[in-house]
């Protein structure tokens, strides 16, 4: 009766399938964190300092200077800085509220914190298409694709 499971088998495989499922989320979601945290926000912030510098330097050489393009990038950059950061906070505070087990985790993990690592995902990408090449601390859609 090779391939053939009882009930109860089944029933055990099913469990180990959703606790795996749970844990490889948790692992991922915790890893977004971390990556944003500690790698992205930085790194755009950074951009966001050197950006202000030049409009400030630009500013101070002549008033009448045009710094657009500087301006609209801070504003822009700043407001999704802000809207990560945020999402960060959301994505770490579903990691920890998760609890349960079997279906329960594993429905909880695919409707609460997949859906915060997606908006967060989307923030971070708008970030990435804004943000200086050289500051990104990650190789870019393009590098993947065409570099490597």
């Amino acid at each position: 009766e090779f391939g053939i499971f009882t009930e109860t088998e089944l029933h055990s495989r099913y469990e180990i399938l959703l606790e795996t499922y749970s844990k490889i989320i948790n692992i991922e979601g915790l890893t977004m964190v971390d990556m944003a945290s500690k790698d992205i926000l930085p790194a755009v912030n950074t951009y966001i300092a050197k950006l202000t510098a030049t409009a400030a330097a630009k500013k101070g050489l002549n008033a009448s200077l045009p710094c657009k393009m500087e301006l609209s990038l801070i504003e822009k950059l700043s407001a999704l800085e802000d809207k990560a950061y945020e999402q960060v906070g959301v994505l770490s505070e579903a990691l920890t509220s998760a609890e349960g087990s079997g279906l329960e985790l594993a429905t909880y993990y695919k409707d609460v914190v997949i859906t915060a690592m997606n908006e967060l995902r989307a923030t971070v990408d708008a970030i990435e298409v804004n943000t200086d090449a050289s500051l990104w601390p990650y190789p870019q859609y393009g590098d993947l694709l065409f570099r490597i």
